[in-house]
Protein backbone atom coordinates (compact mmCIF):
# COMPACT_ATOMS: atom_id res chain seq x y z
CA UNK A 1 0.00 0.00 0.00
CA UNK A 2 1.09 3.58 -0.54
CA UNK A 3 2.21 5.44 2.58
CA UNK A 4 0.85 8.88 3.55
CA UNK A 5 4.32 10.38 3.00
CA UNK A 6 4.53 8.90 -0.49
CA UNK A 7 0.99 10.03 -1.31
CA UNK A 8 1.73 13.58 -0.17
CA UNK A 9 4.87 13.76 -2.30
CA UNK A 10 3.00 12.32 -5.30
CA UNK A 11 0.07 14.76 -4.96
CA UNK A 12 2.43 17.74 -4.75
CA UNK A 13 4.38 16.47 -7.75
CA UNK A 14 1.15 16.30 -9.77
CA UNK A 15 0.33 19.84 -8.68
CA UNK A 16 3.77 21.48 -8.98
CA UNK A 17 5.30 19.29 -11.68
CA UNK A 18 8.83 19.68 -10.32
CA UNK A 19 10.71 17.54 -7.81
CA UNK A 20 12.77 20.44 -6.48
CA UNK A 21 9.58 22.43 -5.88
CA UNK A 22 8.15 19.46 -3.96
CA UNK A 23 11.36 19.21 -1.93
CA UNK A 24 11.15 22.90 -1.04
CA UNK A 25 7.50 22.54 -0.07
CA UNK A 26 8.13 19.53 2.19
CA UNK A 27 11.47 20.73 3.54
CA UNK A 28 13.21 17.54 2.39
CA UNK A 29 16.22 16.81 0.20
CA UNK A 30 15.50 16.45 -3.51
CA UNK A 31 16.97 12.93 -3.50
CA UNK A 32 14.57 11.89 -0.73
CA UNK A 33 11.61 13.34 -2.61
CA UNK A 34 12.66 11.51 -5.77
CA UNK A 35 12.56 8.19 -3.91
CA UNK A 36 9.12 8.94 -2.42
CA UNK A 37 7.69 9.85 -5.83
CA UNK A 38 9.21 6.80 -7.48
CA UNK A 39 7.71 4.46 -4.87
CA UNK A 40 4.30 6.15 -5.07
CA UNK A 41 4.37 5.94 -8.85
CA UNK A 42 5.22 2.27 -8.71
CA UNK A 43 2.17 1.55 -6.56
CA UNK A 44 -0.17 3.73 -8.62
CA UNK A 45 0.89 2.04 -11.87
CA UNK A 46 0.26 -1.47 -10.56
CA UNK A 47 -2.52 -3.55 -12.13
CA UNK A 48 -5.80 -3.22 -10.22
CA UNK A 49 -5.69 -6.88 -9.19
CA UNK A 50 -2.31 -6.50 -7.55
CA UNK A 51 -3.39 -3.27 -5.83
CA UNK A 52 -6.44 -4.94 -4.33
CA UNK A 53 -4.28 -7.88 -3.17
CA UNK A 54 -1.92 -5.50 -1.35
CA UNK A 55 -4.67 -3.31 0.11
CA UNK A 56 -5.24 -5.37 3.25
CA UNK A 57 -1.73 -6.66 3.81
CA UNK A 58 0.01 -3.52 5.02
CA UNK A 59 2.88 -4.21 2.60
CA UNK A 60 3.82 -1.43 0.18
CA UNK A 61 4.64 -1.98 -3.47
CA UNK A 62 8.33 -1.34 -2.89
CA UNK A 63 8.73 -4.41 -0.67
CA UNK A 64 6.13 -6.75 -2.12
CA UNK A 65 7.26 -9.51 -4.45
CA UNK A 66 4.37 -11.93 -5.10
CA UNK A 67 1.29 -13.50 -3.53
CA UNK A 68 -2.09 -15.18 -3.91
CA UNK A 69 -5.53 -13.58 -4.24
CA UNK A 70 -8.99 -15.16 -4.27
CA UNK A 71 -11.24 -14.50 -7.30
CA UNK A 72 -15.07 -14.39 -7.04
CA UNK A 73 -17.79 -14.25 -9.72
CA UNK A 74 -20.64 -11.71 -9.91
CA UNK A 75 -22.73 -13.83 -7.51
CA UNK A 76 -19.99 -13.77 -4.92
CA UNK A 77 -19.06 -17.40 -5.44
CA UNK A 78 -15.41 -18.35 -5.17
CA UNK A 79 -13.86 -19.12 -8.53
CA UNK A 80 -10.34 -19.99 -7.41
CA UNK A 81 -6.98 -18.62 -6.30
CA UNK A 82 -4.77 -16.57 -8.58
CA UNK A 83 -1.01 -16.22 -8.12
CA UNK A 84 0.40 -12.75 -8.90
CA UNK A 85 3.93 -11.43 -9.15
CA UNK A 86 5.19 -7.86 -9.10
CA UNK A 87 6.24 -6.52 -12.48
CA UNK A 88 10.02 -6.14 -12.72
CA UNK A 89 11.64 -2.74 -13.03
CA UNK A 90 13.77 -1.98 -16.02
CA UNK A 91 16.50 -1.08 -13.53
CA UNK A 92 17.68 -2.47 -10.19
CA UNK A 93 15.13 -2.35 -7.37
CA UNK A 94 17.39 -0.17 -5.31
CA UNK A 95 18.99 2.53 -7.44
CA UNK A 96 22.06 4.59 -6.68
CA UNK A 97 19.75 7.52 -5.94
CA UNK A 98 18.07 5.51 -3.20
CA UNK A 99 21.41 4.51 -1.66
CA UNK A 100 22.50 8.15 -1.57
CA UNK A 101 19.19 9.15 0.03
CA UNK A 102 19.56 6.44 2.66
CA UNK A 103 23.11 7.50 3.50
CA UNK A 104 22.07 11.13 3.83
CA UNK A 105 19.19 10.12 6.07
CA UNK A 106 21.43 7.93 8.22
CA UNK A 107 23.96 10.71 8.77
CA UNK A 108 21.35 13.46 8.92
CA UNK A 109 21.79 14.06 12.65
CA UNK A 110 25.56 14.44 12.34
CA UNK A 111 25.04 18.05 11.23
CA UNK A 112 27.23 20.49 9.39
CA UNK A 113 30.46 22.10 10.50
CA UNK A 114 29.70 25.24 12.50
CA UNK A 115 32.03 28.21 11.79
CA UNK A 116 33.55 29.86 14.84
CA UNK A 117 32.36 33.33 15.78
CA UNK A 118 35.93 34.31 16.67
CA UNK A 119 39.33 32.65 16.79
CA UNK A 120 40.70 31.65 20.20
CA UNK A 121 43.72 33.44 21.66
CA UNK A 122 46.64 31.01 21.39
CA UNK A 123 50.39 30.63 21.78
CA UNK A 124 51.82 30.08 18.29
CA UNK A 125 54.90 28.34 19.76
CA UNK A 126 52.83 25.45 21.12
CA UNK A 127 51.24 22.31 19.65
CA UNK A 128 49.14 19.85 21.65
CA UNK A 129 48.67 16.31 20.41
CA UNK A 130 45.68 14.33 21.67
CA UNK A 131 46.43 10.60 21.75
CA UNK A 132 43.45 8.47 20.70
CA UNK A 133 44.47 4.85 20.44
CA UNK A 134 42.80 1.44 20.52
CA UNK A 135 39.32 2.77 21.27
CA UNK A 136 37.77 -0.41 19.80
CA UNK A 137 34.37 1.13 19.08
CA UNK A 138 31.81 -1.64 18.69
CA UNK A 139 33.47 -4.04 21.14
CA UNK A 140 31.27 -5.80 23.68
CA UNK A 141 32.64 -6.85 27.08
CA UNK A 142 30.77 -8.34 30.02
CA UNK A 143 31.98 -7.35 33.51
CA UNK A 144 31.45 -10.79 35.04
CA UNK A 145 33.69 -12.28 32.36
CA UNK A 146 36.28 -9.58 31.70
CA UNK A 147 36.15 -7.33 34.79
CA UNK A 148 34.34 -4.33 33.29
CA UNK A 149 31.45 -3.68 30.93
CA UNK A 150 32.16 -2.08 27.57
CA UNK A 151 29.88 -1.34 24.65
CA UNK A 152 29.33 1.33 22.02
CA UNK A 153 27.60 3.78 24.38
CA UNK A 154 30.31 3.40 27.03
CA UNK A 155 33.01 3.93 24.39
CA UNK A 156 31.35 7.14 23.15
CA UNK A 157 30.82 8.47 26.70
CA UNK A 158 34.42 7.79 27.69
CA UNK A 159 35.83 9.53 24.63
CA UNK A 160 33.54 12.55 25.08
CA UNK A 161 34.43 12.89 28.77
CA UNK A 162 38.17 12.44 28.23
CA UNK A 163 38.40 14.83 25.29
CA UNK A 164 36.37 17.50 27.09
CA UNK A 165 38.58 17.31 30.19
CA UNK A 166 41.84 17.28 28.25
CA UNK A 167 40.92 20.23 26.03
CA UNK A 168 39.82 22.29 29.03
CA UNK A 169 43.07 21.58 30.92
CA UNK A 170 45.58 21.76 28.03
CA UNK A 171 47.47 24.99 27.26
CA UNK A 172 46.06 27.32 24.59
CA UNK A 173 48.29 25.97 21.87
CA UNK A 174 48.00 27.27 18.33
CA UNK A 175 47.52 23.75 16.94
CA UNK A 176 45.63 20.79 18.29
CA UNK A 177 46.76 17.56 16.63
CA UNK A 178 44.26 14.71 17.07
CA UNK A 179 46.23 11.48 16.65
CA UNK A 180 44.23 8.35 15.84
CA UNK A 181 46.82 5.63 16.40
CA UNK A 182 44.62 2.88 15.00
CA UNK A 183 42.06 0.31 16.16
CA UNK A 184 39.40 2.95 16.58
CA UNK A 185 37.07 0.15 15.42
CA UNK A 186 37.03 -3.29 16.99
CA UNK A 187 36.04 -5.00 13.71
CA UNK A 188 37.06 -4.20 10.16
CA UNK A 189 33.79 -5.33 8.53
CA UNK A 190 30.54 -7.19 9.10
CA UNK A 191 32.33 -10.53 9.43
CA UNK A 192 33.24 -9.47 13.01
CA UNK A 193 36.61 -11.19 12.78
CA UNK A 194 40.17 -9.91 12.99
CA UNK A 195 41.49 -9.34 9.44
CA UNK A 196 44.80 -11.08 10.01
CA UNK A 197 44.01 -14.26 11.93
CA UNK A 198 40.23 -14.55 11.70
CA UNK A 199 39.57 -14.49 15.45
CA UNK A 200 35.89 -14.12 16.35
CA UNK A 201 35.10 -10.75 17.96
CA UNK A 202 32.39 -9.89 20.49
CA UNK A 203 30.45 -7.01 18.95
CA UNK A 204 27.83 -4.53 20.14
CA UNK A 205 25.48 -3.57 17.34
CA UNK A 206 25.35 -3.67 13.58
CA UNK A 207 28.04 -2.31 11.25
CA UNK A 208 26.06 0.81 10.23
CA UNK A 209 25.26 1.75 13.83
CA UNK A 210 28.91 1.50 14.86
CA UNK A 211 29.99 3.51 11.79
CA UNK A 212 27.61 6.38 12.52
CA UNK A 213 28.32 6.61 16.26
CA UNK A 214 32.10 6.45 15.73
CA UNK A 215 32.00 9.18 13.11
CA UNK A 216 29.92 11.41 15.40
CA UNK A 217 32.31 10.77 18.31
CA UNK A 218 35.34 11.84 16.28
CA UNK A 219 33.47 14.92 15.07
CA UNK A 220 32.82 15.77 18.73
CA UNK A 221 36.57 15.58 19.40
CA UNK A 222 37.34 17.93 16.52
CA UNK A 223 34.61 20.41 17.45
CA UNK A 224 35.79 20.38 21.08
CA UNK A 225 39.39 21.06 20.03
CA UNK A 226 38.22 23.98 17.86
CA UNK A 227 37.16 25.83 21.01
CA UNK A 228 40.72 25.85 22.32
CA UNK A 229 43.02 25.81 19.27
CA UNK A 230 43.20 28.12 16.25
CA UNK A 231 44.02 25.16 14.00
CA UNK A 232 42.93 21.56 14.43
CA UNK A 233 44.58 18.72 12.51
CA UNK A 234 43.40 15.12 12.43
CA UNK A 235 45.60 12.26 11.26
CA UNK A 236 45.19 8.48 11.51
CA UNK A 237 47.39 5.43 11.01
CA UNK A 238 46.08 1.95 10.26
CA UNK A 239 45.53 -0.50 13.10
CA UNK A 240 45.49 -4.27 12.88
CA UNK A 241 41.76 -4.39 13.72
CA UNK A 242 40.60 -1.67 11.30
CA UNK A 243 42.95 -1.30 8.30
CA UNK A 244 40.02 -0.60 5.95
CA UNK A 245 37.58 1.12 8.32
CA UNK A 246 40.24 3.72 9.08
CA UNK A 247 40.24 4.95 5.47
CA UNK A 248 36.52 5.65 5.11
CA UNK A 249 36.45 7.36 8.52
CA UNK A 250 39.16 9.75 7.33
CA UNK A 251 37.33 10.33 4.04
CA UNK A 252 34.07 11.03 5.89
CA UNK A 253 35.84 13.61 8.06
CA UNK A 254 37.51 15.15 4.99
CA UNK A 255 34.10 15.65 3.38
CA UNK A 256 32.63 17.00 6.64
CA UNK A 257 35.36 19.65 7.04
CA UNK A 258 36.27 20.40 3.42
CA UNK A 259 35.00 24.00 3.77
CA UNK A 260 36.19 24.63 7.32
CA UNK A 261 39.46 26.65 7.30
CA UNK A 262 40.09 25.84 10.96
CA UNK A 263 40.28 22.07 10.41
CA UNK A 264 42.74 20.05 8.35
CA UNK A 265 42.00 16.34 7.89
CA UNK A 266 45.27 14.73 6.81
CA UNK A 267 45.01 11.91 4.28
CA UNK A 268 47.56 9.29 5.33
CA UNK A 269 47.17 5.79 3.82
CA UNK A 270 50.49 4.66 5.36
CA UNK A 271 50.99 2.87 8.66
CA UNK A 272 53.66 5.43 9.56
CA UNK A 273 53.22 9.21 9.78
CA UNK A 274 55.60 12.01 10.70
CA UNK A 275 55.49 15.80 10.69
CA UNK A 276 57.77 18.59 11.82
CA UNK A 277 56.84 21.30 14.29
CA UNK A 278 59.75 23.66 14.91
CA UNK A 279 62.57 21.51 16.25
CA UNK A 280 60.16 18.64 17.01
CA UNK A 281 59.66 15.52 14.91
CA UNK A 282 56.27 13.96 15.73
CA UNK A 283 55.82 10.37 14.52
CA UNK A 284 52.93 7.91 14.74
CA UNK A 285 52.51 4.18 14.18
CA UNK A 286 49.97 1.69 15.54
CA UNK A 287 52.78 -0.43 16.96
CA UNK A 288 51.94 -3.79 15.42
CA UNK A 289 54.20 -5.97 13.24
CA UNK A 290 57.34 -4.03 14.15
CA UNK A 291 59.49 -3.49 17.22
CA UNK A 292 60.14 0.10 18.39
CA UNK A 293 63.82 -0.13 17.43
CA UNK A 294 62.93 -1.03 13.85
CA UNK A 295 60.35 1.76 13.69
CA UNK A 296 63.01 4.28 14.78
CA UNK A 297 65.27 3.07 11.94
CA UNK A 298 62.35 3.40 9.52
CA UNK A 299 61.66 6.94 10.67
CA UNK A 300 65.33 7.91 10.26
CA UNK A 301 65.42 6.51 6.74
CA UNK A 302 61.97 7.56 5.49
CA UNK A 303 62.04 11.05 6.97
CA UNK A 304 65.77 11.76 6.76
CA UNK A 305 65.33 15.45 5.91
CA UNK A 306 62.94 16.04 8.82
CA UNK A 307 65.28 14.07 11.08
CA UNK A 308 68.17 16.35 10.19
CA UNK A 309 66.17 19.52 10.92
CA UNK A 310 64.91 18.44 14.36
CA UNK A 311 66.29 17.86 17.82
CA UNK A 312 63.31 16.58 19.83
CA UNK A 313 61.88 13.41 18.28
CA UNK A 314 58.79 11.54 19.50
CA UNK A 315 57.27 8.25 18.34
CA UNK A 316 53.74 7.49 19.61
CA UNK A 317 52.32 3.97 19.32
CA UNK A 318 49.44 1.93 20.76
CA UNK A 319 48.48 -1.71 20.18
CA UNK A 320 49.67 -3.17 23.51
CA UNK A 321 47.10 -1.19 25.57
CA UNK A 322 49.46 -0.14 28.36
CA UNK A 323 52.02 2.57 29.00
CA UNK A 324 55.59 1.79 28.06
CA UNK A 325 58.49 3.76 26.66
CA UNK A 326 62.20 4.40 26.35
CA UNK A 327 64.70 6.51 24.46
CA UNK A 328 65.98 4.82 21.31
CA UNK A 329 68.72 6.46 19.22
CA UNK A 330 67.58 10.01 19.85
CA UNK A 331 63.85 9.21 19.71
CA UNK A 332 61.52 9.17 22.70
CA UNK A 333 59.29 6.16 21.99
CA UNK A 334 56.10 5.77 23.96
CA UNK A 335 53.23 3.29 23.80
CA UNK A 336 49.99 4.64 25.25
CA UNK A 337 47.10 3.24 27.22
CA UNK A 338 43.61 2.97 25.81
CA UNK A 339 40.17 4.03 27.05
CA UNK A 340 38.73 0.62 26.13
CA UNK A 341 38.07 -2.10 28.68
CA UNK A 342 39.55 -5.57 28.26
CA UNK A 343 37.72 -7.99 26.02
CA UNK A 344 37.24 -11.64 26.93
CA UNK A 345 40.47 -12.67 25.19
CA UNK A 346 42.61 -10.08 27.01
CA UNK A 347 41.03 -10.85 30.38
CA UNK A 348 41.45 -14.59 29.86
CA UNK A 349 45.12 -14.09 28.99
CA UNK A 350 45.81 -12.13 32.18
CA UNK A 351 46.48 -8.72 30.63
CA UNK A 352 46.17 -5.85 33.12
CA UNK A 353 46.11 -2.14 32.30
CA UNK A 354 44.39 1.04 33.45
CA UNK A 355 42.32 3.20 31.09
CA UNK A 356 43.71 6.68 30.39
CA UNK A 357 44.03 9.24 27.62
CA UNK A 358 46.72 11.91 27.22
CA UNK A 359 47.26 15.35 25.75
CA UNK A 360 50.96 16.21 25.28
CA UNK A 361 52.07 19.76 24.50
CA UNK A 362 55.39 20.58 22.84
CA UNK A 363 57.13 23.93 22.46
CA UNK A 364 58.49 24.85 19.04
CA UNK A 365 62.06 25.11 20.41
CA UNK A 366 62.10 23.30 23.75
CA UNK A 367 60.17 20.07 23.12
CA UNK A 368 57.62 18.66 25.55
CA UNK A 369 56.61 21.13 28.25
CA UNK A 370 53.18 19.96 29.51
CA UNK A 371 51.40 16.61 29.78
CA UNK A 372 47.76 16.19 30.79
CA UNK A 373 46.27 12.78 31.60
CA UNK A 374 42.70 11.77 32.36
CA UNK A 375 41.85 8.40 33.87
CA UNK A 376 38.64 6.41 33.57
CA UNK A 377 37.46 4.04 36.31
Amino acid sequence: MITPEQQEAWDLFQKLGNKQAVANELGKARSTVSVLIKRAQKHINLPSGVQSSLAGTGVDAQHAHSGWRTEFNEDGEKIGNVYWQMPKDSEDRKTLEEYVANIKEAFGDVGKSIPRKKEPIVDTDLLTRYILTDLHFGMMAWARESGADYDLKIAVDRLHTSMDLLVSSAPSADTGLICNLGDAFHANDQKNMTPGHGHILDMDGRFAKIAIETTKAFIHCIETAKRKHRRVKYVAVNGNHDPDQNHWLTIALMMRYENDPAVDIVWNPSKLYARQFGRNLLCMHHGDKSKPERLVHQVADTYAELWGRTHWRYLDTGHIHHDSGKEIGGVSWESHRTLAAKDAHAAGSGYIARQTMKAITVHREHGEIVRNTVGIR
